[in-house]
Order: structure tokens, then C-alpha cells, then sequence
């Protein structure tokens, strides 16, 4: 007999909750029970098991075994042994002392770690140089050569190596590095918490019970809430990252599951759909700042994850296909940035079964901390503005590549963007006409500027028809002139030539006016 489950603590309202919830799916199919399925309600997931609420408890506090997420390229994960990441080292040690089966191949990963930091100080990389930039590649590659297979899919998350340079996916921060907080020593110390034969079991099947239902009757850590769930940052004196008496309050199982979902984000077949490498992670694009109400042109962005919600109760092989696709295509291009994912989207070049994406943008803020800002959903569904915006979109996006754009035609380019986006995502009913109106004030700034016209041709689509008024807009008189008066041309030879705006017009020094 199946049970649904509302797992009202992990709510998609943050990252964080929407990783945990695919935590949770993976742990249960891998480990428990593989007819385990997940499904969304808008933001809330609901797991169908043949376990009630108290099983699912029991069994993730007495024999749940975690994945191994460990990072030996990174200063801060405890593998340096300096005593300058106390809390770090002693959360390996925990693990290493213990005798727990369920910790097996954790203390196999951490023992290959260990054996990555001795090859490289052989090498002549002494000291903190284990750790510079240079070495970066070099001792992720030896992670790969070194860790049980059962650990690879952490290094598929964190990096991508290409030739000499290593790639680092948004959602995983710098390699498992946001800014001072590194994540697999937050979960070797969250783990030793719960797990360990020193652990808190008292608070441990509490925490499992309020992470699944959303209860807040049960008291709290003090700690780094980091970009997954900044929210939870707390008092007004608190921080996301800050000292720890103004850190937030973390419950330990949401940062288990919350990294265990993550392994889901490994870069996989959308590699090949990759432009570049450092696009390979599913769903995962570079930021494009606006569609929020707190996007700012010159704020720092990370990148994007749109976050895919689907209705139907889904496994966890179909998951992994879904992830491991990660099918976001347009004009037979996947997606690079968050326009053209919305774009994607418009024009289901995404699974069709997916009922909708919720987007994440992955901002610095608070100095050089990254968090992760819900920005926007997207329903699934065809939108005949993207046959429209198709070309314009073209047209926007050679201009933007130009460099050093003025500031009156970049700040016109930013406002054609944002209409865009708010059309195509069906967010503003007014976007369409909106985009219009800025489109034509960018166009004509474009001609205004004797560096920009000298390599920007005039846009013109290739099928004028396009944009005439549909039937249902044919009472709009406005409209239809305007879109006559658009449409007008005449030919000589193969050439449209515009004919009638040289006699409405005349162009002074200071601006257009009618004659």
C-alpha cells in the first residue's frame, strides 16, 4: 500500500528545500524502498512510500549510509591538517574513528583523499602551494584517479576539467566553496552530529521528523545557513556566513539531504549539449540580471538553475534522465543563458512532461557571498510569442556582444531584455507591447550612434507579415496604422528599401521631429 507524504519542510520556496526533497528521493529509492516516487503540488513535494512518516524516521536515523562528498582540493575541507579548519578536521577524524558499517565507504573516500594530499606534497607541493590555483586541476585529477566509484559523482557536481582549467558548477559554489564556508566539511560535520557515536541522539530523529514536516518545535543549530536557504539567516544581527554567535539556524538533516540532491546536478549526457564545459551541469546557465524584482545590472551573478517541477509521481531513473539530459533547447542550440532558457521553454524545446521551472539566480551579495535568489517560474507550455521575438532576439543579441555600447543604448538594450523576458515567460500582460515601444527606441539609438551603425544593420524580418494585427486586434485603429505604416516598402531590384519614413521625417542635431 502506498502513502502520500506532504514533505511540508521542504518546500521549493529556497534551493535548498527543492534539494533536499530530490535528497530524500534518491537516499529512499537507492537505499530503502526503489518504488519510492516524487511529485510536486506548486512547491510542495509529496513522496509516495510504503512507509508512514514514523518509518520514513526511523529508518534514516538507524540505517541511512550518506554518499561521500569529500573535497581534498580545497583548503578548507580539513584534509590540510594545519589547524586552521578545527572544526573541519575534527569532523573527519569523527568519521575515521568510527566503526559504523553505514560510514564504510565515506571513510573509503577519505582515505583516498588522504592519499591525494600525500601524492601531491611528493610532487614538491608543499605547505598551502597543495591548494594555490595552479594545482587546482592537477589534484582534482588525482581525486578522479584515486576515489571509489561510489565518490565520483561529487567531483561530477563540484568541477569540470578541461585541459588545463577547471570549470565550477553555480549550484556547487567554487568547487564546494562559498566564500568562507566549505560545504563537505558542513556535511561531515552535520553527519557526525546525527551519526556518530558521539551524535546528539536525543535531537537527531526530532530533526529527521521537523525537516520532513515543517515543524519548528524543536531547537536549532547555530551555524552557516549558506546560499541554499539564506532565509534561515535569522535575527537582524545575523548572517549568512557570519561569526557563529550571528550565524543562522541550521537544522543538520537539511544540509545531509540538501547535499545528497545535489548529486542529482552531476554532469552527465548534457555534457554533450554543452556549448562550453563550463555549461555541462543540468539546468544549470549563466545569470542574465533581470526577471526579478531585485535583479540589478551591475550586481555579480554566478549563473542560474532553473529547477524543473513536474505533477506526475516520478522515480528516481527517470530523474536521473531527466537530470542527466538536461534539455533546454532552442533553434536547435541548448540554452547558455536564462533568456534563452525561457526561450526554450516558449517554444517546448524542454521534456514536455514537466509542468513548470522554477528559476534560481545565484547572486553576490553581503561582500563576496553567494546566495541563491528565487526569481521566477515558468510554466511549461507553447507561446506563440517566441516565433515573434525570434528574430528580434537575434538582432538584441549581436548588439550585445559589441563592446563598449554607450550607456544611453546599453540602458535601452536592458529595457528591450526585460520585456523580452517578461513576454515570453507570460509574466506582464503589457510586455509585448512594451518590448515594442523599447525595441523601436533602441533601434533608432543604434542609428544614431556612428560607431554602432557602421557594423549594425538595420533589423528587418524576413517575413514582414509576421507582425500584422490578428483578427481578434482589429479594432485597434492605433495598431493597424502603426503596423501599415511599418509594413511599407518598395522594391528596387532585391532590396527592401523603407520609403516612407524619409518623408515623414527629417533628422536634426538635437532629435527626430515631424516636419
Amino acid at each position: 500500500m502506498s502513502i502520500q507524504i506532504p514533505l511540508r519542510g521542504l518546500r521549493a520556496t529556497t534551493l535548498g528545500g527543492y534539494l533536499s526533497a530530490l535528497g530524500l528521493l534518491r537516499i529512499l529509492a537507492t537505499q530503502h524502498d526503489t518504488t519510492t516516487r516524487l511529485r510536486w503540488a506548486n512547491d510542495l513535494p509529496v513522496l509516495t512510500s510504503a512507509s508512514s512518516i514514523d518509518e520514513l524516521t526511523t529508518w534514516l536515523v538507524s540505517c541511512y549510509k550518506p554518499s561521500p562528498i569529500v573535497s581534498p582540493w580545497n583548503a578548507g575541507s580539513g584534509f590540510a591538517g594545519n589547524g586552521k579548519s578545527v572544526e573541519a578536521e575534527r569532523a573527519l577524524a569523527q568519521i575515521e574513528n568510527s566503526h559504523d558499517p553505514r560510514l564504510t565507504v565515506l571513510r573509503e573516500a577519505i582515505a583516498a583523499g588522504r592519499e591525494v594530499v600525500a601524492e601531491g606534497r611528493a610532487r614538491g607541493w608543499a605547505g598551502e602551494s597543495l591548494w594555490a590555483k595552479q594545482h587546482k586541476q592537477s589534484v582534482i585529477s588525482l581525486c578522479r584517479n584515486t576515489f571509489p566509484d561510489e565518490a565520483l559523482p561529487w567531483i561530477d557536481v563540484a568541477a569540470v576539467l578541461s585541459g588545463p582549467d577547471v570549470h565550477f558548477n553555480p549550484v556547487a559554489g567554487s568547487g564546494g566553496n562559498f566564500g568562507r564556508q566549505e560545504l563537505s566539511a558542513t556535511y561531515l560535520q552535520h553527519l557526525a552530529l546525527v551519526l556518530s557515536p558521539k551524535a546528539d541522539h536525543i535531537h537527531a530523529a526530532a530533526w529527521v521528523r521537523a525537516a520532513l514536516t515543517g515543524a519548528e518545535d524543536i531547537p536549532y543549530r547555530r551555524g552557516a545557513v549558506g546560499q541554499f536557504d539564506p532565509g534561515r539567516a535569522g535575527g537582524v544581527l545575523a548572517s549568512v556566513w557570519g561569526e557563529p554567535d550571528k550565524q543562522g539556524f541550521v537544522n543538520p538533516w537539511r544540509t545531509i539531504l540538501t547535499c545528497e540532491g545535489l548529486l542529482l546536478f552531476a554532469s552527465a549526457a548534457v555534457r554533450r549539449n554543452a556549448a562550453e564545459p563550463g555549461a555541462a551541469w543540468p539546468f544549470s546557465v549563466h545569470a542574465t540580471p533581470i526577471g526579478h524584482p531585485t535583479a540589478s545590472a551591475g550586481e555579480t551573478a554566478k549563473g542560474e538553475i532553473w529547477a524543473p517541477l513536474w505533477e506526475r509521481p516520478a522515480n528516481l531513473a527517470e530523474l536521473e534522465q531527466l537530470f542527466g539530459e538536461g534539455r533546454a533547447r532552442w533553434a536547435g542550440t541548448q540554452a547558455k543563458d536564462g533568456l534563452l532558457f525561457a526561450l526554450a521553454i516558449s517554444a517546448l524545446g524542454v521534456d514536455r512532461n514537466l509542468a513548470a521551472f522554477r528559476r534560481f539566480v545565484i547572486v553576490e551579495r553581503l561582500g563576496q557571498n553567494p546566495i541563491a535568489i528565487r526569481a521566477t517560474d515558468v510554466p511549461v507550455a507553447l507561446r506563440g510569442e517566441h516565433t515573434l521575438l525570434a528574430e528580434p532576439y537575434v538582432w538584441l543579441t549581436r548588439l550585445r556582444r559589441k563592446d563598449k555600447i554607450p550607456a544611453g543604448v546599453a540602458a535601452l538594450l536592458r529595457q528591450c531584455n526585460q520585456a523580452l523576458f517578461a513576454a515570453i515567460t507570460g509574466s506582464d500582460t503589457t510586455a509585448m507591447s512594451r518590448f515594442v515601444i523599447s525595441f523601436g527606441h533602441l533601434h533608432e539609438a543604434v542609428a544614431r550612434s556612428g560607431r554602432l551603425r557602421e557594423d549594425t544593420a538595420p533589423y528587418q524580418p524576413r517575413q514582414a507579415r509576421i507582425w500584422e494585427p490578428t483578427s481578434g486586434l482589429a479594432g485597434q485603429l492605433e495598431l493597424q496604422l502603426a503596423s501599415a505604416l511599418a509594413s511599407l516598402a518598395e522594391t528596387r531590384s532585391d532590396l527592401r528599401i523603407p520609403a516612407l519614413r524619409p518623408l515623414l521625417t527629417r533628422v536634426t542635431r538635437s532629435r527626430d521631429r515631424l516636419v
